[in-house]
């Protein structure tokens, strides 16, 4: 087997396995061999043909050469360890684990077993971040000073399992969601935060859980980042970005689909939760996670319907994204480059930053104080660069 001609099997068809499916399909140098659900009802979408299997180890032993770990987050510690022992590369969903201790397990038998380990999908893989982090470290736009993001949506009121809830097994915002603003403002500052504030919302007694976040956070260089999310499915985020969604595509019509239709107070949208599963198809736009606002001494960026806006002194143009891979087609690049001997950016210490800036949000907002995360927490395994593409992509529009 070669970097170029990879067989992947996808553990866990719910929403983060099925997401991956049609990437897997479409990509030159993967190609979806196996899937696996314990589940006897989840089933691969219409077009699609790949080996079936019911139990992890029969999936891990089924002759595939890497597996994307989409089960829920309590599993994914001991499903990345098994694979891995089984001599398989991994990709594992985020969060990449349930506790600090459960990333260092996960750290070692990469190790151990000399396999590569990268988390994923998160947006630090989409496109337009990817271009805007390009802009960032090109130095042409001048430091980057402060990060701004808000993201309303109605994650709250989707068809969930009771353990997407608990904050204990990584249910909440704050992890589910949370930790996409975390890999977002870690990858565009190119580092770890050194101070958060935080508090956490749980503000609908029918729906009990964490249901929102604000946050502070400080980075070196005093880079200041806010944060914003709220999945209680009043404002949509939407009308702040260009009625365009998490997919790429434009937002359904209608107000308060996913609450209206799990109360029942609109009988005719009760489609509307099945019809999530729309949002796993890319669209044509860059992926929007609400918006987000990048600040530089130079330049305001932000993302646009083609691409990266930058708001510069003299004047206001867009950088396209049309041409880069779309994220989870740079997630299976990024594992084949690791494959072939380069670094991940992604890889498990990234990861493990991601959760533990989540922790350190709760904590904040447990102890109503600011937490200042030690610089010997985990910091990136490699340098923040922007694959090499995206670089040449960034220098070739930009005047």
């Amino acid at each position: 087997m070669t970097a170029a001609a990879l067989d992947v099997g996808v553990l866990g068809l719910g929403p983060g396995g099925l997401a991956m499916l049609p990437y897997l399909a479409s990509h030159p140098h993967a190609r979806l061999a196996a899937v696996c659900d314990i589940r006897p009802q989840a089933a691969l979408p219409d077009g699609l043909r790949a080996a079936r299997y019911r139990h992890a180890q029969e999936l891990f032993e089924s002759g595939i050469d890497a597996v994307f770990i989409a089960t829920p987050t309590r599993w994914h510690a001991e499903h990345a360890i098994q694979a891995m022992r089984a001599g398989l590369h991994v990709i594992v969903e985020k969060p990449m684990c349930l506790t600090p201790d459960e990333a260092d397990a996960m750290i070692a038998a990469a190790r151990r077993y000399g396999r590569q380990l990268v988390v994923g999908h998160s947006h630090s893989f989409e496109p337009a971040i990817q271009l805007m982090r390009a802009a960032i470290v090109s130095g042409r736009y001048g430091a980057l000073k402060a990060i701004n993001a808000w993201n309303y949506t109605d994650w709250m009121y989707r068809g969930r399992l009771p353990e997407e809830f608990d904050r204990a097994a990584g249910g909440g915002v704050v992890f589910r969601q949370g930790v996409h603003h975390a890999d977002m403002v870690r990858y565009l500052a190119g580092d770890s935060p050194a101070s958060i504030r935080a508090v956490i919302g749980d503000w609908d007694r029918r729906r009990p859980g964490d249901g929102s976040y604000t946050a502070f956070a400080t980075f070196p260089d005093n880079v200041a980042v806010s944060l914003f999310y709220s999945g209680y499915d009043h404002f949509p985020a939407t009308e702040l970005s260009f009625g365009i969604g998490e997919n790429g595509s434009p937002a359904p019509a209608g107000y308060a689909l996913a609450r209206r239709s799990l109360y029942g107070a609109d009988d005719k949208h009760r489609a509307g939760l099945a019809a999530q599963m729309a949002r796993l198809t890319p669209g044509r736009h860059p992926a929007f996670f609400g918006i987000l606002i990048a600040s530089c001494e130079g330049a305001d960026l932000r993302i646009d319907p083609e691409g990266v806006r930058v708001y510069g002194d003299d004047a206001c143009l867009t950088l396209p994204v049309a041409g880069l891979p779309l994220g989870r087609h740079a997630v299976l690049d990024e594992l084949l480059a690791a494959i072939d001997g380069r670094p991940p950016v992604h890889g498990p210490q990234w990861g493990k930053a991601n959760l533990a800036f989540c922790d350190a949000m709760v904590e904040s907002s447990l102890r109503s104080a600011e937490v200042i995360l030690p610089r010997d927490a985990p910091e990136p395994a490699v340098p923040v660069l922007p694959p090499s593409l995206v670089m040449e992509h960034f220098r070739s529009f930009s005047p």
